[in-house]
């Protein structure tokens, strides 16, 4: 069980990392209603390097948002007062791995396990990618 105080900064953390990821979506917004379609004068290299950074920055706001969701779903764990339980078990989370990463759901078993599955999804896939079944 989390003491107070580390509830208190799991919710500080959270809301800090919140704050910054909106604040990088709104430059995104505005990096992308600014982008310069004009194509005169315009080398097909600085049309190659302009298209780059511009999936780079959707790429990077995708990221963003998935991230975001993780944030809203353990700030909703903290109000409910499960934060430290494991979804999948229902096992407490230790208060270290909380800590570093509050975004967390997974106890180390379950994250584990969860990793092991998708090698060997992924393991599958190229097998099966390749012909070889």
């Amino acid at each position: 069980m989390l003491s107070p105080s580390e509830l208190t900064i799991l919710k500080q953390t959270l809301s800090a990392e919140k704050k910054t990821l909106i604040h990088q979506s709104q430059e995104g917004v505005l990096f992308s209603q600014n982008k310069d379609r004009s194509r005169q004068g315009r080398d097909s290299i600085d049309e190659s390097t302009t298209e780059t950074f511009y999936a780079t920055a959707l790429r990077f706001h995708d990221r963003n948002k998935d991230r975001m969701k993780l944030i809203e779903q353990a700030l909703d764990r903290l109000e409910q007062g499960i934060i430290h339980l494991c979804v999948e078990c229902e096992e407490s989370i230790e208060t270290k791995r909380l800590l570093l990463l509050p975004i967390t759901s997974l106890c180390i078993e379950c994250q584990q396990d969860k990793e092991e599955h998708q090698e060997t999804e992924n393991t599958d896939d190229t097998i099966s990618a390749f012909g070889v079944v």
